[in-house]
């Protein structure tokens, strides 16, 4: 397999902004798109504190063509 995976974070009011986009791919099959998976997301951290934050992400997957969706809240012990 080769792949890659950029991403990028940038601090934006009371938190971080950050996207993400990678690429695999089966060497021995370049013809195929069952093989190859493309991904791509963004999202926001908001701090609620220094130890615990809110976030929301939203995701594409391009190989079975699903999204998804995820807020939730992060604490650091």
């Amino acid at each position: 397999f080769t792949g890659y995976l950029v991403g990028l974070k940038y601090k934006l009011g009371q938190g971080e902004f950050k996207a993400v986009a990678s690429r695999q791919q089966q060497s021995n099959n370049v013809a195929s798109d069952v093989d190859r998976v493309r991904q791509y997301g963004v999202g926001y951290d908001y701090f609620l504190s220094k130890r615990t934050d809110l976030y929301a992400y939203l995701g594409r997957e391009r190989v079975a063509h699903a999204s998804s969706i995820q807020l939730g809240i992060s604490h650091k012990f």
